[in-house]
């Protein structure tokens, strides 16, 4: 997938990183980032499209995840992924990619 993502917005330019935007702030912040991305849309057509696929593509890998750890968990096994993690925080990891696309398609559908 993508490594970065060029958000422009006027005079000011950041380069997104998905996986670590995913990971280390919070939704708030991810929500402002959205808003801003569809404020300058035209600057950001490309960001957009990018942000777009990486967020369709990260909600499908969460859920492959969530029903993996859930059919473990339902043959007895005690499931923990490739990372540490536990059936819970899989599930959680699905719902906050679920949040996190739901708001994407908010601002962009208001655009």
């Amino acid at each position: 997938m993508t490594d970065s993502i060029t958000v422009s917005t006027g005079n000011f330019t950041a380069e997104i990183y998905p996986g670590n935007l995913i990971i280390y702030q919070t939704l708030t912040k991810i929500r402002k980032l959205f808003k801003l991305m569809f404020l300058y849309s035209y600057e950001n057509a490309e960001a957009i499209r990018k942000t777009e696929e990486w967020i369709t593509f990260a909600v499908k890998k969460a859920k492959g995840k969530w029903q993996e750890a859930s059919v473990d968990y339902q043959n007895k096994w005690i499931f923990i992924d490739d990372k540490g993690y536990t059936i819970p925080e899989v599930k959680a990891n699905y719902e906050r990619m679920l949040k996190i696309q739901t708001s994407f398609l908010k601002y962009k559908g208001e655009n």
